[in-house]
């Protein structure tokens, strides 16, 4: 199985990772011998690099004891529920800093930013193959992606083995089988991400998106506890199609050893299950900070509804914000919307495994799926 929609280097996005989280990350799985080529490539970039880890060490550590990470907002929800569009466009906020795309594949390399942003310039593509949305590595991006090439116990390891999402999810969320240090480490490194993030964008105010913290609630209550939540919910029936297209295609692109397509499809039902399950049982502690949304009222009337997120979280700054809001909706007028094809085996499917969320939120299949017998 295969899928060109996401055009690589012959390299894993590992290549932004330090040695020995990489080699952590590959040991005990099972790579095929023909992405062996690959694997060599990756962890020879990463030990050619290595004495720029050692200047971005001294560049950044007496700057990270004096940066504090007061009242960040977090994005929670399913990978296709709209979060990116919700990150984009609250990011445009000149008072918010955000972990850009560059930091996630290389952040251990903000310092020489001058050297590597070149190259990662030239060989990732302008849109995001599997909705059309526009790629850049100055835009924001979600945090798991560096937090992955800074610690072994990223949610995202399943991107380069699938088989094991199982255990890669516990550990994230539930610290599963982890030691006190392991869990210590989690907590130091995501911080300093942060942090490095701030520190860059010079700016005291942090937004993050990452669909994994929809369940790692506690977590996140733990190690910020004034942090506001903005959950963004999608049609589900959407969210299955559109989750299903992105990780089919993302996958191949990655991986190290191969999976089927069906394998993929079961991915998507039991990792949207497992994200909600966490999330409906974390959420009680946080109420009084978390606002909800529909993306679907996001879609219709973005001003209207990030005028009530700042309102409803006391967020300052939205009047002067506005004309970049405005600016950036009038950008986003051209977007192509997917459309899809849904079979009633793939209804079924959907409505046994997510049915009460379904129902919780009152969705119904939305009119630009089409259902197939």
């Amino acid at each position: 199985m295969g899928d060109k929609n996401f055009p690589l280097p012959p390299v894993s996005p590992l290549i932004g990772s330090t040695f020995r989280n990489f080699i952590k990350i590959i040991k005990g799985h099972h790579v095929w011998p023909k992405y062996y080529p690959k694997l060599f490539l990756t962890a020879l970039t990463i030990l050619v690099t290595s004495p720029f880890r050692l200047y971005e060490k001294w560049y950044f550590t007496p700057k990270l004891d004096k940066t504090k990470i007061e009242k960040p907002v977090f994005i929670l929800g399913h990978w296709r529920s709209g979060t990116t569009y919700l990150h984009n466009l609250m990011c445009q906020d000149p008072a918010s800093g955000y972990v850009m795309t560059y930091q996630t594949v290389f952040p251990h390399f903000l310092a020489s930013k001058s050297i590597f942003g070149p190259f990662m310039k030239n060989v990732m593509p302008t849109k995001r193959p599997s909705d059309n949305i526009e790629l850049s590595m100055n835009f924001p991006q979600e945090e798991e992606l560096g937090f992955q090439n800074s610690n072994p116990n990223s949610i995202y390891n399943f991107y380069y083995f699938p088989e094991d999402i199982s255990l890669y999810y516990d550990r994230a969320v539930h610290h599963t089988g982890l030691s006190e240090n392991a869990v210590a480490c989690i907590t130091r490194d995501y911080i300093k991400l942060l942090k490095k993030a701030l520190i860059v964008s010079g700016k005291n105010r942090i937004v993050l998106k990452n669909p994994i913290n929809t369940a790692r609630i506690e977590f996140l209550n733990k190690n910020f506890s004034d942090a506001k939540y903005i959950h963004i919910v999608r049609n589900p029936y959407s969210v299955y199609l559109s989750a299903r297209k992105f990780f089919s295609s993302l996958l191949p692109a990655l991986w190290f050893h191969e999976v089927s397509q069906d394998m993929i499809n079961s991915l998507v039902l039991e990792l949207y299950s497992r994200l909600y399950e966490d999330y409906f049982k974390q959420k009680e502690p946080i109420q009084d900070k978390l606002f909800e949304i529909r993306f679907e009222q996001l879609e219709d009337s973005p001003l209207e509804v990030l005028h009530d997120i700042y309102l409803n979280l006391d967020i300052k700054g939205f009047e002067q914000a506005l004309p970049a809001f405005r600016a950036y909706v009038s950008r986003q007028k051209d977007y192509q919307k997917n459309t899809y094809l849904i079979s009633d085996k793939e209804i079924h499917q959907v409505d046994k495994k997510w049915g009460k969320y379904i129902k919780h939120w009152q969705y119904n299949i939305p009119s630009n799926i089409k259902v197939s017998a």
